[in-house]
């Protein structure tokens, strides 16, 4: 399987080589959409392709039981989920980041609404699972660390998409009444502007691969293990 994955990032980096290539020869919205598509994607797969081979992985047994309980299942699945809904909220803020400039104008409007229902959605399920693991099952202990790591990063990402909105695009009309607009200057392509959208940019990237690595980790470490049994007895497991 390594070998597989292997192979398959190869081939991914060099198509994401090449799209990189032709977005600057032809600058194509389209071409740049999609390479801010794959990028993460190869990112996942590296994160993956390190997992699977890495220590904690390799000595993973299940020494009580083949099959996974009830509880320990509902958790592979929830963090599977967020897996998904982290790399979906990466192709939307693609998407929303090339708009054509001569798409309809509700076009980007119904972007930004996607954008931010799938933010909420994600939230709530990483602070599902960052719960479930550190306050309710704290082994094996490479969940608890990484659980620990999402909950960080979706602090850092939410405070990063609202920096994001007001360098781009000024305050929310929604929050003139608590926040000014005197002194607030948009300069697009300024070292303020850039950084903060490439840093919101790379910690979306940076919780996908950390939804991976939870959702691997959990299919390998939690079947049948007393960390199981504490998921199935805490409230938030029977809730899952």
């Amino acid at each position: 399987m390594g070998a597989g994955m292997g192979f398959a990032a190869l081939a991914l980096v060099l198509f994401q080589g090449a799209l990189g290539g032709m977005r600057v020869l032809l600058d194509e919205r389209t071409l740049a959409m999609l390479h801010g598509m794959m990028g993460p994607l190869f990112f996942g797969l590296t994160v993956a392709l390190a997992v699977i081979t890495s220590r904690t992985w390799l000595s993973g047994t299940n020494s009580e039981s083949d099959s996974a309980t009830r509880s320990g299942r509902r958790f592979q699945i929830l963090a599977t989920v967020t897996a998904v809904l982290a790399y979906l909220q990466i192709v939307l803020g693609a998407v929303l980041r090339h708009v054509p400039i001569d798409s309809q104008p509700g076009t980007f409007e119904l972007a930004v609404k996607f954008h931010l229902f799938l933010a909420g959605v994600l939230t709530l399920h990483i602070v599902l699972l960052a719960g479930l693991v550190l306050f309710r099952a704290r082994n094996p202990r490479p969940l608890a660390r990484l659980a620990a790591m999402l909950g960080s990063l979706i602090v850092v990402q939410l405070l990063l998409g609202v920096a994001t909105w007001m360098e781009k695009y000024s305050i929310p009309e929604w929050a003139s009444g608590w926040v000014s607009h005197s002194g607030m200057v948009i300069r697009a392509g300024s070292w303020m502007q850039t950084n903060i959208i490439t840093a919101h940019v790379a910690t979306g990237s940076a919780i996908f691969g950390t939804t991976v690595a939870l959702m691997l980790y959990s299919h390998r470490l939690l079947t049948g293990s007393a960390a199981v049994r504490q998921l199935g007895n805490s409230r938030l497991g029977v809730a899952l």
